[in-house]
């Protein structure tokens, strides 16, 4: 019998096999950031290798796809526990071997091996961490165990161990951080389950709460609408001792609170249960409370407690533990500072070098242009994108600010693509350009009209419209870039302005892209003392507003949640 549903397409069973061989693990994302690692990689050194080295990149690259391929179809949840550990085995030796091809023309290739090696941290027990730091290692020494020509000083020595020294500190508070997020996790299970028997076994429902409260390894406390405590556990007293607390109080009030660079103080009436107490919720706000060596970072959320009919019974104040995280991510960051200067150096003398030639070779003549011309081409893309991390990691922009026609700049974003569109047959609307004069760095509003204009171009569809109007509200000058392209979710919108972050129909639909664009953008326009948003439906289309102040000094407007108000409480009473 017929029933009407038609047959899986062979591209939806391979997609649906492979989701079901790789559920539950961090497999597909690790193969694809290896392999986009190593083309940006292989591009660099290609366009300077002989032809051999090019031939034993391609060889190499083609081993790692054809890795990442058999790993995609084998059922691990069908294999013993442990067997997949054999991927990131075989990625850390290609890429020891991918090392030994490049070792004269990109010494820091060994940052690949960074990838495999968080993997193993963060996805698996100590075997898989000290296995991970031995690889590290291993990829780092192989071409010189291969070779026989080992370092000599012990400046080389340093030199040849102080990245893989780095990306073991990095693995090290992966795992530690992995590790406790796994026991919170185990531990909120564990404690829903006790509190669930002792409701069923008839115990006091106040002993129960006070059980699950101290099982639970976050800080609680519990204030009525005077300020009172009326419940806490011993995370919550603890952090408060780190805070400042003497032990020997009853008085929970952390004294040294101090914001995310850990240096500038928190005001008294800035702390997150004075703000509670003026009927402001705080989400995951992130605080250093301590001093010196002993500073520890915490992440801060409230929520009120009412009655059904709407009266207040008091706010509920929880703090996460999160230095180790903290830690790690700050480490990340001067790690990806620190590579990315080292990728921009040498990218930048090899784009110096094909000027040179540009202008000393008739290229025309010698039958090379069109691929001298992907050469440079692709060396701008690559100094692109490594100046966009740059931006990213550092969290600020560099601005040299002079008025300007934001106008003319949108008219030149809108001419950079209007060849691509036609090509794609994707229509722009004439612009609506108010001319407006604003204190703003040309260069980098124009970076960022160039990389939304791109994305409303990347992710539209053929017969569709990119639509830009510039106008003034009050000190602000808005610009606004529509499209009539595939969409986003509503959680996509919430992530869109992360560093690396591509939605499901980028990825589904191989959109090219780094997940930086969006990202630099923000950073770019915030330095401006600006905002940038965006409005999506999912299947409709988007668009992305940019609002930049007419001049240095402007307000800004920002939008506040309302929220209802609560009874006034004494800030006195209030722990930090």
């Amino acid at each position: 019998m017929n029933s009407g549903v038609p047959p899986a397409s062979t591209w939806a069973r391979l997609r649906a096999r492979v989701i079901a061989n790789t559920s539950g693990t961090l497999l597909v994302p690790v193969q694809l950031s290896l392999l986009g690692s190593f083309a940006i990689v292989a591009l660099i050194v290609g366009s300077a290798a002989d032809s051999a080295g090019i031939r034993t990149e391609l060889l190499l690259g083609l081993a790692l796809i054809v890795v990442s391929a058999a790993a995609l179809c084998v059922p691990w949840a069908s294999l013993p526990d442990g067997w997949i550990l054999l991927v990131a085995v075989v990625d850390i030796v290609i890429v020891a071997q991918i090392r030994v091809a490049v070792v004269n023309e990109q010494p820091g290739v060994n940052v690949l091996v960074l990838i495999p090696v968080l993997w193993l941290a963060y996805s698996f027990g100590i075997v898989a961490l000290l296995l991970a730091i031995m690889g590290d290692f291993f990829a780092a020494v192989f071409p010189y165990a291969l070779s026989g020509d080992w370092p000599a000083t012990s400046a080389q020595w340093a030199g040849t161990t102080i990245l893989p020294a780095t990306i073991a500190i990095v693995a090290i508070a992966v795992f530690v951080a992995a590790r406790q997020q796994r026991r919170e996790r185990a531990d909120l299970v564990a404690a829903y389950e006790d509190l669930r028997v002792s409701i069923a076994e008839g115990l006091d429902t106040a002993s129960a709460a006070l059980a699950v409260v101290d099982t639970v390894d976050a800080g609680i406390t519990f204030y009525n609408p005077a300020g009172e405590i009326l419940l806490t556990n011993d995370t919550a007293r603890q952090l408060a001792v780190a805070g400042g607390s003497p032990a020997s109080t009853s008085v929970q009030r952390w004294e040294h609170v101090f914001g995310e660079d850990r240096v500038t103080p928190i005001p008294e009436d800035q702390r997150v249960v004075a703000l509670a107490a003026r009927g402001e919720i705080v989400t995951r706000r992130l605080f250093w409370i301590g001093v010196e060596a002993d500073q520890r970072a915490v992440v801060v959320s409230t929520q009120f407690v009412r009655r059904a009919s709407g009266e207040l019974i008091g706010t509920v104040v929880a703090a996460h533990d999160v230095t180790p995280l903290a830690e790690a991510i700050y480490a990340r960051d001067e790690f990806l500072t620190t590579i990315t200067h080292e990728l921009r150096t040498p990218l930048t003398s090899m784009i110096g070098y094909l000027d040179l030639i540009e202008d000393s070779v008739d290229l025309a003549d010698s039958g090379i242009a069109a691929e001298f011309g992907i050469v440079q081409r692709n060396s701008q893309r690559l100094l692109a994108l490594i100046n966009d991390l740059l931006v990213t990691t550092r969290g600020q922009a560099h601005l040299e600010r002079r008025l300007f026609d934001v106008a003319e700049l949108a008219e030149n974003s809108i001419n950079t693509i209007r060849v691509a569109a036609g090509e794609a047959g994707v229509h722009i609307v004439p612009p609506t350009l108010v001319p407006v004069r604003a204190e703003v760095d040309a260069d980098q509003i124009g970076n960022v009209l160039d990389k939304v204009l791109s994305n409303a171009l990347k992710f539209n569809r053929p017969e569709g419209e990119i639509d830009l109007t510039i106008e003034v509200d009050g000190d602000d000058v808005v610009i606004r870039v529509g499209d009539t392209g595939i969409g986003m979710s509503e959680p996509e919108q919430a992530q869109i302005f992360d560093r690396f972050f591509r939605g499901a129909s980028s990825r589904l639909n191989v959109i090219a892209g780094s997940g930086l664009g969006l990202s630099t953008a923000k950073t770019i326009v915030e330095a401006h003392h600006g905002s940038i948003s965006v409005q999506s439906e999912l299947g409709e289309g988007s668009t992305i507003e940019i609002r930049l102040p007419l001049r240095v000094g402007s307000p800004v407007t920002r939008s506040v949640p309302t929220v209802p108000a609560v009874p006034a409480v004494p800030a006195q009473t209030l722990a930090s």
